[in-house]
């Protein structure tokens, strides 16, 4: 098989995925940007993964890949990978269109890109590639690609802004809004806190700050304990983004005074709904948000993960 670019070593796998002839695939390079960026908006087959960045961002970045693909000088597909941190990365945007190609073709396409995104990220010390999405249409390639089901991201939403009764907190405790000085104490924090596919860095903490609704941090004895992230989802609806608290101080009821902070904030501002998205099997998160009288909406978002090392493409024909 040949292509655009200098070949790149591809993972051991059963079989190899043949490209559709006069496809080539290769490294986006400064000036693709100028076909890129309509094209993610505008192909028929796309991700968009939820985060604070755009996805050309990761142009030149290092743990990040960016692929296209061309047929007639056009493009016909496009991938954006990255770990921010490391060491796991997610598919941060894919777009693919017919441009002549069948379906088949085109889903064979896709797991070429696949392929070489994890081989790229792989030798870069990655060891997870991740992919959620609430557009299903990737499903079925993902399974052909090696992908597995990690979790199952549940939506919930609530329609007052009514808080439960809480105790009070004891006097060593405050909250307060972030401040800039925080970003590495908070990256810090969700490197003890998650498995690294959940964690932000402090770049990703950062940007998230720039663009928060609310944004605060609770102190225990002047120490930065915990945090918690909203963002604006439309007018009258906040996004309840992020609560951490570091494992050390969980338990105490520390979550559950950040959210009720947040909430007659949200109020202040004119908010009616929040919504907010948790794994299914966080049944102790769920509790709180029980409390708080958020219900379960009947949105559902696959979350699926490839481990980069030894990882199998399931056998793909045109």
């Amino acid at each position: 098989m040949e292509f655009a670019n200098k070949p790149i070593d591809p993972l051991d796998r059963r079989s190899t995925p043949i490209v559709p002839p006069k496809l080539t695939i290769k490294t986006a390079e400064k000036g693709d940007e100028v076909q890129l960026t309509p094209f993610l908006e505008q192909a028929f087959f796309r991700h968009l993964h939820a985060d604070w960045y755009e996805p050309l961002f990761w142009f030149d970045e290092p743990n990040a890949v960016t692929l296209i693909s061309e047929r007639e000088g056009k493009l016909a597909g496009a991938l954006i990978a990255a770990a921010d941190p490391p060491p796991a990365a997610w598919v941060r945007a894919a777009a693919f269109d017919y441009m002549g190609l069948s379906r088949n073709q085109i889903k064979i396409q896709f797991l070429e890109m696949i392929e070489r995104a994890a081989a790229i990220l792989g030798q870069q010390g990655i060891t997870d590639l991740c992919w959620m999405s609430p557009r299903r249409w990737a499903e079925p390639w993902l399974v052909d690609a090696g992908f597995r089901l990690h979790t199952t991201m549940v939506t919930y939403r609530k329609d007052d802004l009514r808080l439960p009764t809480l105790p009070s907190l004891p006097p060593e405790i405050k909250v307060r809004p972030v401040l800039p000085e925080d970003m590495r104490t908070l990256a810090l924090m969700e490197e003890s806190a998650y498995d690294p596919i959940w964690r932000h860095s402090q770049r990703g903490l950062h940007k998230a700050w720039r663009s928060a609704l609310v944004f605060d941090v609770v102190l225990w004895e002047e120490q930065v304990v915990g945090f918690q992230h909203s963002t604006r989802a439309s007018q009258h609806d906040a996004h309840l983004a992020r609560i951490t608290i570091h494992p050390d101080f969980q338990g105490r009821g520390i979550g559950s005074h950040l959210l009720a902070r947040a909430i007659r904030q949200y109020e202040r501002m004119g908010i009616k709904h929040v919504t907010l998205n948790t794994q299914a099997e966080n049944i102790q998160a769920q509790k709180m948000y029980n409390r708080f009288g958020f219900k379960p909406t009947h949105y559902r978002w696959p979350l699926s993960t490839l481990t980069l090392s030894g990882s199998l493409l399931n056998e793909a024909t045109d």
